[in-house]
Formats: structure tokens, C-alpha cells, sequence
């Protein structure tokens, strides 16, 4: 047994690998070798999977865990365990298998890992897989979401197979954008694995193609094709390359090598998804050789027909059946559909000998102005796509002449200027607006109460002569109004604003009444419009909030608040929470805030502003991470990068994955944060992005540094300030500090001591008073260890100077103790002792047990060696909470002063 297994380990994955295993099986079982049994069957699993030939590794796992259940101990559960993440999908892969059981050994692995103590995220993930793969996208992505939280264990899978499923969902979800970011690092080579980038280069090659980028199509069919070719595990990989070889016009190529692909599936055991896109891919061929005219194929394939037309239609209709097995079983029509598009692919480009038919296109019928305007209108997108769509419908009125039609088109942009903070040129907009739409006061009454209002918040001045001129347009064409109920009160609505407004910034409570009976009157007249009643009360907050009544504007933001949970509209739910969101704040009710921004952040969704719902999942992630309540920081972290997916923006991605690689770090799920640092850390630098880039290699050299890699970590760090230019003066200290910290930690302290002074020097240009003060007492902590207690004094005075002047007691107790330790090793005892006793007395005070504890220890370590005190400090110690590893080490330390002191003291 021994011998074969030595000889298969020296073959390729394959047909020929795996029987040579299962005859060191069959010797083994012959030779009665029970642990040679297990080992021959472990080793014919891994060679089946990658060969293949997954049921007989099936077979062989299942058995492997019997033995483990009927031999407690004996065997090495580890391979086994990992193995038996294989199951469920190899018994998905059988349509006659019901999903009962697929989830029955789903639950039968959780049983085992729960167990073991690991593997929670490798459940989670059979769980995503078996959903993604019966077409349950709904539940797939909320089975996702549950995996990504949960940190990497040593059941997880290789880096490059979770990025490789994670394109196959962007796919699935029809987002190939999406997927090609995600792929990036499997794609630059970063990451690689035995099947990939070979299995993921095969899956994007059609997306590619349609996306119009057929040189990279190309150059990818070119790299991906000698990763998989004769690769029997890979088999839906090449299929994808003949398909590819089909799209660009070279029929006799795609032929050869799917016909390679329907022998292999021919040979029996086989993965049945697999095989359907060998025999789909086959189909699609062989029609398109028939369609061109090209006359026989040059072989058959197996005993099925020879004709290609003929022959086209057997393989569809083997290809349909067993999907449609699939789709009977999974209560989808996933399997069908993709069988359906590959079914359907056909030569891009002409095939030589008869090019392919041209199909008319499809023209949109444009809107006219009014349709466009309607569209610009609805609250739908990002502010800068509104824009869009108002220019748009500008221009389209513009083509028509229609001057009420331009007025109004007029009016929609500059509203749309003014969203995207272009006051002036906003105004300027509604100024024409206002002059066109003499002959619509409903749309005038509108355009110039906004102008008014832009007035103000260009010079601050309720009487500014422009503003009160739109005033008094506006009431005058409000009298002209259709719905003259409607105009007044959105004029009363302003004039309310502005009798807050005046009262000035600080009016604070006193205005509680200013305003009360306008700001009714307004809402009285606008009863009818559900809602305008909505903005009449976020007015009311907002003009509240200006000048300090707080407590009024809470109330009407409420109001608004309350409105929009029974409107049930996202348009409403978002206008209120702009409102609302802020005074929660100011009162402290951060558990609220993180309530409402959630509610914000599904309302920008709703109305497809990814990047702003991206910032309200970003707010919401910084929020709970100060409420330490970390694991909802996580979740929040990974809902701004998928916002910004859907955003298409990559930048705003990148910097949304490096705040979830935060989150990972702060749960100690390192494994997870290294992960996405290393990946993010080269993506930044292909596109450029310096600052990207360094901050990433920032987290990179802290992560490297805490788990004692110091090499890498002074490569990180290099690499980070290279990144930061002089105008970086922040981020420059920053890196420098973790430079001196990894140099102390490799005991270059003459190294650590320059990489300080270096970052002293940059402090000037740092504005951040209380950064400042933290690096100064960081560099003075170094001095003291380093010897040179008498520097460090003076960093220490202006580190405390910032903390005292900021009110942070706890900040000057721990500095002070700090500077106790300084006078110490300059000899200055009594000093010392006078500022520790200090520092004790603030630590009792305010409840500061760690404090006092290293405050007692301290004490003890200057004086006269006491076991008293000692002993006293320990007990701190215990009631800190020290684990007991620290205490031990606390002891003998106490003990070694004990017997030193007791040496001293005989000798005298």
C-alpha cells in the first residue's frame, strides 16, 4: 500500500492517480490493515475530488467517518473533517438526491465542527453554496452576508476558492462588473489554489465577452486554457473555453475540444453539473457548424448521431432533461436557464465559410420632454444621475420649443444643481426658471421659494433684497394658483422658516414659541398634500436646529420622523432622518441614530443612491463600533461594500472593504482581516491610489507587529510612508510611530529612537492637538525604556498640558504615572513617590482599578522591598481582572524582590 501511495502522490491530479490509490485501497482491505485503510481512503477522497471523480470520493469520506464513530481516538479526525465539507456538494451535484439530505449531512458536519470547537464559517458556507446553486438568490444572499461575518477557522476553505464562489454569485446576481473587481486578486495571481485562477477565468469569459472587452476575453482564454486543459475536475472550465473558441468564430477548434470534454463525461462517474455544460457547450457547437454549413464533423461523439444538425439536438436534449432534473428537485428553473443561454451562444464574429445572420436591432422609442421631465423628477438614483436626467429633459424641451416645458425642465435643474451643493449655479438656473414659467404659478410659486431660500443660505440675511423679492413674487403668483390653498401655505411655510431663522444662531430654547402659530397655519393650508405636511415639518426641524431650539426641533423632527413611518415612501423616510439623525446626536441617543441611519440607508437603496446608502452603512459601522457593538459593526462594514458594488464605484469599495477589514481586527478575527489587507493592499497600488495604498499597508504593519513578525511589519511600514508625501503630516506620524515600535520590538533601539525623533518633527504640521500629545507621550515612554529618562520628562510636561487643557483626568493619571516611572530612573525617589501618590488618589477616586493597581505595583518596586505592599498590589491586581498568566508572573517577580531585598539586607 505504502508503495502505491508513494508512486501516486509523484502523478498529476487524474484518472490515473485515483485508480492508482484505489488498488493501494483494495491492499490495505486485503491486508486486514485497518489504519492503513483509513489512511489509503483519506488519500483516495483527496485524488477523486481533484480527479474527477468526486462519488468515489464520496464513498470514501463516508466511510473514513464511520470509522471515526466506531474507533474513538484512534484515527486523525482533521483530514476527515475537512473532507466532509465535500459531501453536500457532491450530493447536490445528484438531482436524484432530495435537498432533505443535503441538508441533513449540512447539519451532520455543524454537529461535528460545533464539537471540535471550529468550522462555524465552512457550515455557513455549504449553507450559501447549496442556495447559490439551486437558484435561491433571495436566501443566498442573506446566507452570504451570515458567512462573511464569521471569522476564519481551520475548516475554511483557500482564499482563492472563497473569491472564486464569490464571483460566481456576483454572476449568479447578474453584476459582472462586480465580479471582475472581486476576481482581481485571483486574476493578478495573487491567490491561487489547485483549481484556480483556472476555474474563475473559465466563468468570466462570456460576461467579459458581452461586456465589449474582447482582447481581455482573449488574453484570459489564452492563460486559463493551459490551466485546465486535461484537467477532469475541470471540465465545465474547458467547456467555457470552447464556448469562447465558438463566440469568436473558430468552430473547428471549439469542436476539438469539446469533443475531448463529451469523451471524458462519457466515462461514467462524473460531476452531472459539469456535465451539463460539456454536452450544452457541445450542443451549441455542433448547431453553429451546421448552421454554417461547414458539412460533417470531423468525428463523432460516442455512438450518438453523426450529422451535426442532428447531433445538435440529441446533446440539447440530454442537456435539458437532466437540467430539468435538477430544477424538479431545487423548485427553480436555475439549471434550465443556464442550460438556455448556453444553448444559445453562437459566433460573434463571422465564421468563414458562411457569415452568421444579422439580427435588426432594437430601438428605444425616446421619451418626449414631458416624459423625461416626469423621469428626472422621481427621487430615484444619485444626485448626479437626477442632473442628468434633468438636462436631459432640458434639452428635450429645448428641441420642442415649449417654453412652459423649458421652465419647468429649467426648474428641475437647478434643484439638481443645488443637491450636488452648485449654489450659484443652481440659482441661476432657477432665476431663468422663474422668468419662463410665468404662465404655470404653481410651478413659479416653486421655483422661486427655492431661490429665496438659496438667497439666505448664500448670505445668511432673512432680508437679503433678493430673497425677499422672490418672497414677494411668489406670494403675488401664489394668488394666481390653481390650488391656491397649496401655494399659500408653501409660502406661509417660508415665511415661518424665516421668522425662526432671524432670531440668530444663538436664540437657543427661547425660540420654542417664534414661529408656532405660522409654521400651523402653513401645515393647516397644506393638509391636503400629504407630502408637502412632511417637508413643512422638516423645515420647522431644520430652522429649529439653526438656532439652537433644540428641544422644538426634536419635536418636529419627530413629527416628520412619525409621518414617514405611515407614508411608508423612502423618499419620505430619508428626508426625516436628515433631520432627525443630527439631534439625536446632540442627545446622546447613539442607539437611536444607529436605528434610524439603518432605516436612511434602506431608503437610499430603495431609491437606487447606493453611495449614499454606502456613507449611512459607513456612519452606522463607526457608530456600533463605539457602542462596542462590534459584530453589528462588521455586518454594517460588509453592507457599504456591497453598496458600493451596486454603485460601481471600485474606489469607494476598496475603502469600505479596508474599514471591514477594521471590524475583523477589533473581533480578533485576524486570519480575515489579513485576507483582505493583502489583497487590498495590491489593488490599491495597481490603480494608483497612494493614500489607499498606505493606509493599507499601515493596518498591514500594526497586524504584522502585534503577532511578532517584525520583518514584515518594517516592510509594511516602509511601504506605507513611501505612500504618504509631506502634505501627509498625520499619516506620515503615524507610520513612523509604528516603525520605532517594530524596530524596539527587534531591539534596534537606536533605530526605533530615530524613526521617533522623526515623527516629533512632523508634529508641527499635525493639527489634532490630542495626536499630537499621544505621540509625544509615546516617544517619551520610549526614551525612558531606552535610558534617557531625563529627555522624556519634557514630552511628557506638553503631552499633559494637552490632556489637562482637554479635561481627560484618566489621561493625565496614566501620564503621570509615567512620568513617576521617568523620575525614578533618574533617582529622583521622591519625586516619584509624591507623583504616584497622586496618581493613586485620582485612580481610587474615579474607579480606575487597573490604574491603581499599576500604580501600587509600582510603589512597591521603588521602595524598600515589602511583601506588604507587594501583596496589596497583587490583590489590585486580581480585582483589576489580570488573567493568571499575569499574576503568576507578577508573583515571581514579587518573590525575586523579596529574596533580593532579604540578601541586601544580611549583608548589611
Amino acid at each position: 500500500m505504502r508503495r502505491l501511495l508513494e508512486q501516486a502522490e509523484g502523478m498529476p491530479y487524474g484518472f490515473a492517480r485515483t485508480a492508482t490509490v484505489e488498488e493501494a485501497v483494495r491492499a490495505a482491505d486485503e491486508a486486514q490493515d485497518l489504519d492503513a485503510a483509513f489512511e489509503a481512503r483519506m488519500e483516495l477522497a483527496q485524488a477523486a475530488v481533484h480527479g474527477g471523480e468526486p462519488q468515489k470520493a464520496l464513498v470514501a469520506v463516508t466511510w473514513c467517518l464511520g470509522q471515526l464513530d466506531a474507533h474513538p481516538g484512534r484515527f486523525e479526525e482533521h483530514g476527515t473533517y475537512w473532507a466532509l465539507k465535500w459531501l453536500p456538494p457532491m450530493l447536490l451535484d445528484r438531482p436524484e438526491i432530495p435537498l432533505e439530505e443535503v441538508e441533513r449531512v449540512i447539519g451532520e458536519a455543524e454537529r461535528r465542527y460545533t464539537a471540535a470547537g471550529e468550522g462555524a464559517d465552512a457550515v455557513a458556507k455549504l449553507r450559501w453554496t447549496i442556495l447559490r446553486r439551486t437558484g435561491r438568490l433571495d436566501e443566498a444572499t442573506e446566507a452570504y452576508r451570515a458567512w462573511r461575518l464569521l471569522p476564519r477557522s481551520e475548516y475554511s476553505d483557500c482564499r482563492a476558492c472563497d473569491l472564486s464562489a464569490e464571483v460566481e454569485f456576483a454572476l449568479a446576481q447578474g453584476e459582472p462588473e462586480r465580479a471582475l473587481d472581486v476576481a482581481r486578486p485571483l486574476l493578478a495571481g495573487r491567490v491561487s489554489c489547485l483549481e484556480e485562477p483556472g476555474a474563475v477565468i473559465g466563468d468570466l469569459l462570456g460576461p467579459v465577452h458581452d461586456l465589449g472587452r474582447a482582447e481581455e476575453a482573449e488574453r484570459l482564454h489564452t492563460w486559463g486554457l493551459r490551466l485546465v486543459r486535461g484537467n477532469p475536475s475541470l471540465v465545465a472550465a474547458q467547456a467555457q473555453h470552447a464556448l469562447h473558441l465558438l463566440r469568436t468564430g473558430r468552430l473547428p477548434e471549439a469542436f476539438g475540444l469539446v469533443a475531448e470534454l463529451v469523451d471524458v463525461c462519457d466515462r461514467g462517474l462524473f460531476r452531472v453539473s459539469d456535465r451539463i455544460t460539456a454536452i450544452a457547450a457541445a450542443s451549441a457547437i455542433t448547431a453553429a457548424w451546421s448552421e454554417a454549413g461547414h458539412g460533417p464533423l470531423p468525428r463523432g461523439l460516442g455512438d450518438r448521431p453523426p450529422a451535426p444538425a442532428e447531433l445538435a439536438a440529441v446533446l440539447a436534449a440530454d442537456a435539458r432533461e437532466t437540467a430539468a432534473a435538477f430544477d424538479r428537485r431545487n423548485g427553480t428553473t436555475r439549471v434550465s436557464d443556464d442550460v438556455a443561454r448556453l444553448l444559445a451562444v453562437r459566433p460573434a464574429t463571422a465564421v468563414p465559410s458562411a457569415p452568421a445572420p444579422t439580427e435588426q436591432p432594437t430601438v428605444d422609442v425616446p421619451l418626449d420632454a414631458a416624459g423625461l421631465l416626469q423621469r428626472a423628477r422621481e427621487p430615484r438614483g444619485s444626485a448626479e444621475q437626477r442632473l442628468t436626467a434633468a438636462e436631459h429633459a432640458l434639452a428635450a424641451a429645448l428641441e420642442e420649443d415649449d417654453a412652459a416645458a423649458i421652465g419647468r425642465a429649467r426648474r428641475t435643474v437647478g434643484e439638481a444643481l443645488l443637491r450636488l451643493r452648485s449654489l450659484a449655479e443652481g440659482a441661476a438656473a432657477l432665476d431663468e426658471a422663474a422668468l419662463q414659467l410665468g404662465a404655470d404659478p404653481d410651478e413659479q410659486v416653486l421655483a422661486l421659494l427655492t431661490r429665496a431660500r438659496v438667497a439666505v443660505g448664500l448670505t445668511g440675511d432673512t432680508e437679503d433684497p433678493t430673497a425677499r423679492h422672490c418672497l414677494e413674487r411668489a406670494r403675488a403668483a401664489a394668488e394666481r394658483s390653481a390650488d391656491r390653498d397649496l401655494a399659500r401655505g408653501l409660502v406661509r411655510l417660508l415665511e415661518a422658516e424665516w421668522a425662526v431663522l432671524e432670531l440668530g444662531e444663538d436664540a437657543g430654547e427661547e425660540a420654542s414659541e417664534v414661529g408656532m402659530a405660522e409654521f400651523s397655519e402653513a401645515r393647516s393650508l397644506l393638509a391636503g398634500h400629504p407630502d408637502d405636511i412632511q417637508d413643512a415639518w422638516n423645515t420647522e426641524a431644520f430652522a429649529r436646529t439653526v438656532v439652537g431650539d433644540l428641544t422644538g426641533a426634536l419635536a418636529a423632527a419627530t413629527a416628520s420622523w412619525e409621518h414617514a413611518q405611515r407614508s411608508g415612501k423612502a423618499v419620505d423616510r430619508r428626508a426625516a432622518a436628515e433631520v432627525l439623525l443630527p439631534l439625536l446626536g446632540e442627545r446622546g441617543e447613539l442607539d437611536r441614530v444607529v436605528e434610524v441611519l439603518a432605516a436612511a440607508e434602506r431608503a437610499e437603496a430603495e431609491l437606487g443612491d447606493f453611495l449614499e446608502a454606502a456613507k449611512a452603512a459607513g456612519s452606522r459601522t463607526e457608530l456600533l463600533g463605539e457602542l462596542e457593538r462590534h459584530e453589528e459593526a462588521l455586518a454594517a462594514a460588509w453592507s457599504a461594500v456591497d453598496h458600493c458594488g451596486l454603485a460601481g464605484d471600485r474606489t469607494a469599495a476598496a475603502w469600505a472593504r479596508l474599514a471591514v477589514a477594521r471590524a475583523h481586527r477589533v473581533l480578533e478575527q485576524d486570519q480575515s482581516a489579513f485576507d483582505l489587507l493583502s489583497e487590498l493592499v495590491e489593488q490599491a497600488a495597481e490603480d494608483g491610489d497612494r493614500e489607499l495604498e498606505g493606509a493599507v499597508a499601515l493596518d498591514l504593519a500594526l497586524l504584522h507587529g502585534e503577532f511578532g513578525y517584525v520583518d514584515d511589519a518594517l516592510l509594511s511600514g516602509e511601504r506605507a510612508l513611501r505612500c504618504f508625501g509631506r502634505e501627509d503630516a498625520e499619516a506620515r506620524c503615524k507610520v513612523l510611530r509604528t516603525l520605532a515600535r517594530a524596530h524596539e520590538a527587534r531591539g534596534d533601539m537606536k533605530e526605533a529612537l530615530a524613526a521617533g525623533e522623526s515623527f516629533l518633527a512632523e508634529l508641527p504640521r499635525v493639527e489634532d492637538e490630542d495626536l499630537v500629545a499621544r505621540f509625544r507621550e509615546d516617544h517619551a515612554d520610549r526614551l525612558v525604556r531606552a535610558g534617557q529618562p531625563d529627555r522624556a520628562l519634557p514630552l511628557y510636561d506638553a503631552a499633559r498640558a494637552t490632556y489637562v487643557a482637554a479635561g481627560a483626568v484618566e489621561d493625565v493619571a496614566v501620564l503621570d504615572l509615567d512620568r513617576a516611572r521617568a523620575l525614578a530612573g533618574m533617582r529622583f525617589t521622591p519625586d516619584a513617590w509624591r507623583v504616584a501618590g497622586e496618581v493613586l488618589a485620582v485612580a481610587e477616586r474615579e474607579g480606575l482599578a487597573a490604574l491603581r493597581a499599576d500604580t501600587l505595583w509600582f510603589l512597591a518596586t521603588i521602595l524598600e522591598p515589602d511583601a506588604g505592599r507587594f501583596d496589596a498590589a497583587l490583590r489590585a491586581y486580581e480585582e483589576a481582572g489580570a488573567p493568571p498568566e499575569q499574576l503568576a508572573e507578577l508573583a515571581a517577580q514579587r518573590d525575586a524582590a523579596l529574596g533580593a531585598g532579604r540578601s541586601r539586607w544580611r549583608r548589611r
